[in-house]
């Protein structure tokens, strides 16, 4: 039996149109069941050709998408709030500016070399342990925002998709504010001054 709908939005790029026999009463379980999920037949026998093909790859990808995609907007948020103490203690502007002429680099990736000469150098603790926070913090973030893009090419682009749909996100930019989607941080690198800035 073949099923008529076609909606294969998750699986971009080459399909073939094929007749496979079914038992009778599996079809329409399975027609009831794929309905129940919002899906049709064909995005259904889809997903589970997918994941035994590839050995469950397909539901391991989505499922760490999923939980990625929380903890950075965890992080994201954890960031703007140890940016806001530091403004309120008047000292974030000082210690990013000290940070940085300290050699912090703009990809974060040396923050264990700065922290020991900041403690050094900055004279107030209780700021300190914030703005060290606000390192740590930031640099998970980043972290975790490569590996999304990772995943998004996994999920996406390993199906036959467009390569020019998914672009990787650019890490050259001195602020690493905390940006809640990849619009935000497109227009954030747009409006940011000169000055570097931790986020």
């Amino acid at each position: 039996m073949r099923e008529q709908k076609h909606r294969f939005s998750k699986y971009p790029g080459n399909m073939v149109h094929r007749s496979i026999y079914v038992d009778r009463d599996l079809w329409d379980k399975a027609r009831v069941h794929a309905a129940t999920k919002g899906k049709s037949l064909n995005e259904l026998v889809n997903e589970y050709l997918w994941s035994v093909v590839y050995g469950q790859e397909a539901e391991k990808i989505e499922y760490n998408y999923q939980g990625l995609k929380k903890d950075f907007v965890k992080f994201v948020r954890e960031t703007r709030r140890l940016v806001a103490t530091l403004k309120d203690m008047g000292v974030y502007d000082e210690l990013t500016g000290l940070a940085f002429k300290l050699g912090l680099k703009s990809d974060l990736s040396n923050v264990a070399e700065i922290i020991p000469k900041l403690t050094l150098e900055w004279p107030d603790e209780d700021s300190l342990i914030v703005f060290i926070d606000l390192l740590e913090t930031s640099l998970r973030k980043r972290e975790i925002a490569e590996s999304i893009s990772k995943a998004i090419a996994q999920k996406y682009l390993s199906r036959g998709g467009q390569r020019n749909a998914v672009q990787q996100t650019d890490a050259s930019t001195h602020s690493v504010q905390g940006a809640g989607s990849v619009s935000e941080m497109r227009e954030q690198r747009a409006d940011e001054d000169s000055r570097p800035q931790v986020s």
